[in-house]
Parts: structure tokens; sequence; C-alpha cells
């Protein structure tokens, strides 16, 4: 029986001889036996080691070492590899797996330099070197610091965001967003917030008027049929008491022959006191929705210096409209009347009710009168001025006219009532009512007709009636010039007529006020009257 005796030369010794010692009989049983070849502790924390060894024995009678020698006479060496326990060790291991069966100390990402006391490598760190040191934003590593991105990121930390396309006025902040700088906005920052906003806010804006204008129209268009569908405003001439004594609760201060002609100018209807203003018209139908529209129109005007609508009457003979009473009567009846002292205060107090009356109704849906005069403007009880004669063209000239034995178109009445029309309306007209509407520059005309009659206190072209026909005078206005003026013309010239200037009612300086600034402010008007010319 042998063992096994392993001799080295020193610690670090490469290689080692091995003999086999032969015990003493009776152990030596059988020739050649090898009771243990190695022997080591059961344990899995073993390291291998690498030698090369080369046998030999003592033998039994020398008691000397004696290698084996091979079939050529020399030692017999060979490469061992056989496992030992492990100085130490550590239980967790150091991060990874072992990368040296020779030493179970050396791990992937660390080593273990004493009893489960782990030294990692550079870009690990942890008790067992379990943990790896990485600085990806958006990503991961697979190797300590060397990142791996998700899509949409680059750079060495996954921190560069990617964006397909230009961010314009901002930066790219994540893959394919934008962040836009203060002013702009947009998937790619390429709007102005100015433009976004202010859009926006413009068409909220043209929306609220759009519909408040549609919502005004159509409370409008429902309030027009609902006053289409009233005719509380139609009267019936049986209703109506004429010549009433208690309609003139108040004597005007106009002259006698108003107050003579008012009285049978005056009715009660309705227990209303009212004004009766008398059309040569054939019967109208209440049908007729022209007709209509022109009562709502007139209805709805309220004004303190217009005359008020109060009811109308269609049947003829009676074709008529009320409207309230002026107990003052006409300003062509004040000015007529040299008992009434009219002084420039009052004068020019008419003369503001007149322009406020006309002011108004050129922005009504009337838009001028057309036949403005004195006659037209009526005083109530507290001198107010008031507009009269305008709208319902149905009545007042549109409407089927009756022909009654004295009515002659050229009667010298008719042509006198066209002496307040401007020139541009006067062509082709024969009667006041063939100016129909006439034109807001026309009313302004009119109205400096009024302001020489306020100024003089006479009719227009008094002085000139002395020597010419109404129609001449007509003629004078439209076009002095004119081939067909050219008697009238020589007329005006030897009655000491200036024939340079326009032939318009003449004022005289004594006819103004004395104060200056009044005086002057008139005088500029009445010389805007010398420039109207025919257009």
């Amino acid at each position: 029986m042998f063992t096994r005796m392993i001799f080295m030369d020193s610690d670090t010794a490469t290689s080692q001889r091995e003999y086999s010692m032969q015990a003493k009989r009776p152990m030596d049983m059988i020739y050649g036996m090898e009771v243990a070849n190695y022997t080591i502790a059961f344990t899995k924390y073993t390291n291998l080691r690498r030698f090369n060894g080369s046998e030999g024995r003592i033998g039994t009678w020398s008691l000397k070492l004696e290698q084996l020698p091979s079939l050529n006479g020399t030692a017999i060496t060979e490469e061992i590899i056989e496992k030992s326990v492990a100085p130490f060790y550590c239980t967790g291991g150091c991060g990874g797996n072992g990368t040296d069966d020779f030493d179970i100390t050396l791990y992937e990402f660390g080593h273990c330099a004493s009893f489960n006391v782990c030294e990692c490598n550079e870009g690990y760190y942890g008790l067992t070197c379990q943990d790896m040191t990485c600085n990806c934003v958006n990503g991961e590593c697979l190797i300590p610091l060397v990142c791996v991105c998700v899509n949409g990121w680059t750079g060495s930390r996954c921190e560069v965001p990617i964006c397909g396309f230009d961010c314009g006025d901002g930066v790219c902040s994540g893959p394919d967003t934008c962040k836009c700088n203060s002013g702009s906005v947009g998937a790619q920052c390429n709007q102005s917030i100015y433009v976004v906003t202010i859009i926006p806010i413009l068409c909220f804006i043209i929306f609220i008027v759009i519909l408040v204008f549609l919502i005004r129209w159509l409370l409008k268009r429902h309030h027009l049929r609902q006053a289409l569908k009233n005719l509380d405003w139609l009267i019936k001439w049986d209703e109506v008491i004429v010549g009433d004594t208690r309609a003139m609760s108040i004597m005007s201060t106009a002259g006698d022959d108003f107050a003579t002609s008012a009285k049978s100018n005056m009715c009660t209807w309705r227990s209303q006191k009212c004004f009766i203003q008398k059309f040569n018209c054939d019967t109208l139908s209440v049908e007729d929705e022209n007709l209509r529209m022109e009562v709502v129109s007139i209805r709805e005007l309220r004004h303190n210096n217009l005359v008020q609508f109060v009811g109308a009457c269609l049947e003829y003979p009676n074709v008529c409209l009320l409207t309230e009473v002026t107990p003052k009567g006409s300003l062509e009846d004040l000015l007529s009347n040299d008992n009434v002292k009219l002084g420039w205060d009052f004068k020019f107090s008419l003369l503001k009710d007149i322009c406020r009356g006309m002011h108004f109704l050129h922005l009504s849906e009337i838009q001028s009168h057309g036949r403005l005069k004195s006659s037209n403007c009526l005083v109530d009880n507290r001198w107010t001025c008031k507009i009269s004669g305008f709208g319902l063209p149905s009545l007042r000239y549109n409407g089927p006219r009756k022909k009654l034995p004295d009515d002659d178109e050229f009667t010298e009445k008719k042509l006198t009532s066209l002496f307040w029309t401007a020139p541009e309306l006067l062509p082709g007209c024969k009667n006041i009512d063939g100016v129909k509407q006439g034109t807001k520059h026309g009313d302004v005309y009119s109205f400096g007709i009024i302001l020489t009659e306020i100024c003089t206190r006479e009719e227009p072209y008094s002085s000139e009636t002395g020597y010419l026909e109404p129609e001449q005078i007509l003629q004078l206005v439209i076009d002095k010039d004119s081939p067909t003026a050219g008697e009238a013309k020589k007329m005006w010239y030897k009655s000491g007529g200036d024939t340079t200037k326009l032939f318009r009612p003449s004022v005289k300086n004594e006819h103004l006020p004395e104060e200056y600034a009044a005086k002057a402010g008139l005088q500029k008007q009445l010389n805007l009257l010398e420039t109207i010319k025919n257009v």
C-alpha cells in the first residue's frame, strides 16, 4: 500500500514532485494500491490549481526519494489541475458571473478583496457591485456610462430630444415636441400668438356683432309684422267730430284768419283733439302693404320738433291725416301777423327747433322732407316749432288724384308753393307734388328760404312778384342765363336787380340783428344760399 507525498521547492513554485510511499506490512495488502489520491474539505468555495508534477517514491529499503523514470530514463512530468479551498471568498459574489475558475474572487463587475468585501470595477457600485453607474436621462446602460437611448432622444446622456421638423421661434423640448418662446404658438412654434389670439377674438366679436344685429333684425321684423297688423290708426269718418269748439282750448295768436280756418280743420277723434289735413285723393286700400309701411314709419317717429301722427282716413272724399294740435298756427301765420312781436332770441329759438327736427328726420327712414316751408313749420302752446308735411307719399303725391272743376295745375298758388324748392328739383315740376320726397340738400335750400322769411317777415320774392310772374321767378331760380328766362332777366335788371348773382330772395342789412356775432352768422348762412346752383 502506498501513500502520496508531494514536495514543492517554495510557496511560489510552479511545479512539484510527487512520491508514493509504500506502507509497512501488514497494511501493504495489495501491491501498488493508493489509499487516497487527494483529500479536500466539503465546500463549494474552491479554486482550481494547476501545476506540473512528476511521480516518484521512497524506497522501502533505501528510504530515498526516487523518481519514476520514463522509458527513456527521464523523470515523468505532467500538468495537474486540482481543487483547493479558497483562502477567502464573498458569499454574494461581486457582480455578474465569475471570470476565473482558478480564482473565485474574480467577477465581471468587481473582485473579492477579503471575506465578503468587494471592490467594484469602475462604473459599478453596491455591496455586491450589483448596481451600474448610469447617467442616462432617457435611456438605459448596458455597460457603465454608455447609454442606449429610447426612440426620440439622442446625446451622450440621451438628453437631447429629436424633432423631425424646425421648431421656428422655439426649441425642441421632447420627441417631435416644441416649446415655444413667448409670442409664438403652434405645434412648430411658427404662429404668432397675437395672430392666433387676436383673430379668434375678432371673429368672436364679429360673431357677437352679427348675432346682435341678427337678433335686432328679427325683433324689428317681428315688431314690423305686428305693427303692420295693427290698424288702430285707421279712422272711420263717422267717428270724427269736425269743428268741435272744444278742440280750440287755447286761442291762437296767429290772427283771426287762422282762428276761423282752424275751427273747420279741428276735430275730436276718440276723445283726442286733432288737426285735419285733407288730400284730393281717391279711396286707398288698407291692404296696400306699402301704405302700411309708410304709416308704420311715421308712427315710430318721436321727436319734440316733429308733429305727431295720430291717424288717417282712407275713404274718399275724406282722405286725410289727423295730427296733434298746434294752437299757435304755422310759422307763416306768425310772420305775417304784425301784432305778434318777434325778437331775435325767439327767432333763433324757432330756427334751432327747425334744425333739430330736420336733423332727426334726415337720420330716420324717411330721410328727407321735400316740401319744407314756413307753412309746414307749426308752433304749439309752448312756442315750440314743430315740422309737419313729411312722409306718407301714398297720400301726399303718389295716390290717385280726383280732378276738380277749377283744378288748373298752372295756377298761381301752386307755382308759389315751389318758391321754397331747390333749383335742381324744379325742372319738370308744375306743383309741389312733383317734388315728391326731395333730397336732403334740397331741404337745406328750403331752410335757407325760411331763414330769409324770418329775417324779413315777408314771403319769399315778395318784392319780385310785383313785376314778375311766379313762373318767371322759377325760371330765374333754375337758371337766370337760360334763353327761356331772358325776358324775366331783363325785367329783373330794370328793377335794380344784380344779374351777376344768382336769383334768390333779397335780405337787406336792416333786416339782420344788431349784435355783431349773430349778424355775421346769419349773413354767412345767407351767403351760402346764394351759392347753391342748379346741378
